[in-house]
């Protein structure tokens, strides 16, 4: 939805990079008629939902509630707006989408919200992970998920397709074990852990790789995420738990 309301002048990107460090390009500006507002934890929050208003919003879905519709008053009329006392309440599309202002006053897409997770007070793009991992030479395709389960900590999960690879997973069930020895995988997994240590902040790095042919899809043809987390799927797959190292250790003692 974001993308069809907001446009980005590419030669401002030099001059951006210069201040900003950024993994995507911004998805940049509210075109004409647009109003664009950040929604996060905090009225003044520069990251967080992204609500669209102005001419460009309809009234309501056909035959649907308009509950992803809501009014709210602004402060002002910049492409920033902030919750306040000014105005009058206007309607606004609540977009699911989420994203961050920069300080040219461009947006950067964050990602989805069922996509976006929190981890030791860090908010991390699944998506982000996921492209990140796609642009590995060696990489076809990626899925990230969280890992949430009772009496274990939240990691990452990265599910890798190699390319040139339909052999990847044996018909009998692969070995796992948590130093890492899985049947030769260990070597990839570790050399892509290491490769996204240079592009991504080390909490935004999967703590265990698992590689597979294919992944399981929905109806419409979209990454069954839910499948992928069920137990029976880890017969048909390698699981390579990388080493967290120092930094786990040294948040583990801040933490204390």
């Amino acid at each position: 939805v974001s993308g069809d309301c907001t446009f980005f002048d590419c030669k401002d990107l030099p001059k951006i990079l210069e201040t900003e460090v950024l993994s995507t390009v911004p998805i940049g500006k509210p075109i004409h008629g647009c109003k664009v507002i950040l929604i996060g934890e905090s009225n003044d929050s520069d990251d967080g939902e992204i609500f669209v208003g102005g001419a460009c919003t309809s009234i309501g879905y056909l035959f649907n509630s308009a509950s992803d519709f809501v009014y709210l008053r602004c402060h002002d009329e910049s492409s920033h707006g902030i919750l306040g006392q000014k105005d009058i309440d206007e309607m606004y599309f609540r977009t699911g989408d989420f994203a961050r202002r920069l300080r040219s006053g461009d947006y950067v897409f964050m990602g989805r919200k069922d996509r976006l997770v929190k981890i030791h007070g860090q908010r991390i793009s699944l998506e982000e992970v996921e492209d990140t991992l796609r642009d590995h030479p060696d990489v076809s395709d990626s899925a990230v998920t969280v890992n949430s389960s009772d009496g274990e900590q939240s990691h990452l999960i990265a599910y890798i397709i190699l390319k040139g690879r339909a052999d990847v997973i044996p018909e009998a069930p692969a070995a796992s074990s948590d130093d890492g020895e899985s049947n030769g995988f260990e070597q990839t997994a570790s050399s892509l852990k290491h490769w996204l240590a240079e592009r991504l902040p080390s909490g935004m790095i999967p703590a265990h790789f698992q590689f597979l042919n294919s992944f399981p899809v929905t109806s419409s043809g979209k990454i069954d995420y839910a499948s992928l987390a069920v137990p029976g799927l880890s017969k048909k797959r390698q699981r390579i738990h990388i080493s967290a190292g120092l930094h786990k250790r040294h948040l583990e003692t801040v933490k204390k």
